[in-house]
């Protein structure tokens, strides 16, 4: 009974892992870029600041 339970939650978290990489692997690009942007308009400002 305890082999059924934990090969379940084995089930079930490969399962979670599989739905984390196809969100992951989905939105990567579009997460990154944002960032990117987010990062250039911070230092844009920055330097605004400096100027």
């Amino acid at each position: 009974m305890i082999c059924y339970h934990v090969c379940q939650d084995n089930e079930r978290s490969q399962a979670n892992l599989d739905e984390t990489y196809d969100f992951l692997s989905t939105h990567y690009d579009s997460l990154t870029s944002t960032r990117i942007e987010d990062r250039t308009k911070a230092l844009i400002q920055n330097i605004n600041r400096t100027i």
